[in-house]
This record gives C-alpha cells, structure tokens and sequence, in this order.
C-alpha cells in the first residue's frame, strides 16, 4: 500500500529515519532532500530562523502537495518532515524522501515538493536573527 507520511516538530531529526519511511521492495530508487538553515543572507550572518506555523495548518498544507505529486508522477511513498520554532544556522530544517519505481519521477516530484513548500510555508517563516 502507497503511503504519505507529513510531520512537523520542534525537534531535530534523523534523515536516515526519514529516508527509511519511502523503502519499498518495489522501487527503483528512492530521493531525497535536505533542506538546512544557512549561516548567510545576502551579506549578512544568520543564527537562526524561526518557524512559527500551526502544526496542524502546516502539515494540511504538506498532505495536500504530497497528494499533487502523486497525481502527477508516478511514486510509491512520500514522507515529508519540516521543522518548526527556532532552527539554528547549520541545521536540518526539512526533509522530503519519495521512493518511485525510476528515479526520475522521484527526482522531478521532490524538485516540485521544494518549490512548493517554499510559497506555500513561507509565510510561517517568521524571522531571520542576526549575528551581533
């Protein structure tokens, strides 16, 4: 059975626990990416960044993109992670793994997942801080 799998939480996480959500015996490949918090904006330093969203909010929005892929590329599962309050610079902010039985419908989805989750989860990306 096909699966999505949408997580928020304050909490760091592991990427292989992540990736190992999307194995599947029928699958050809699995990709992933990992989003981090960067250190510089422009010419300015950064410490963190802090997500406010509703948990809940957010990971409606991530099902309802999980659910668009899945309509436009054939894929097997789909686990998406995003991190949520104050992610210091360096850190994993979010994670996508989709498996599928050729790589390229996994690659294309996750290159439309980013996309997507950057317009539609931006506005929960409340601030930048930085470095004094």
């Amino acid at each position: 059975m096909n699966h999505i799998k949408v997580l928020t939480s304050d909490q760091a996480f592991a990427p292989q626990e992540i990736a190992s959500l999307v194995k599947d015996p029928s699958a050809g490949a699995v990709s992933t990416y990992s989003g981090f918090v960067r250190g510089k904006s422009g010419d300015k330093d950064i410490s963190y960044v802090s997500f406010e969203g509703d948990p809940e909010v957010m990971e409606a929005r991530m099902l309802e993109m999980a659910q668009e892929v899945r309509q436009k590329w054939d894929l097997i599962h789909i686990a998406m992670y995003h991190r949520i309050g104050r992610i210091p610079a360096g850190e994993e902010s979010g994670m996508i793994a989709i498996s599928s039985p050729h790589r390229k419908d996994s690659i294309q989805a996750i290159d439309y997942l980013v996309d997507q989750m950057k317009m539609r989860l931006r506005g929960e990306n409340k601030k930048y801080e930085s470095v004094a």
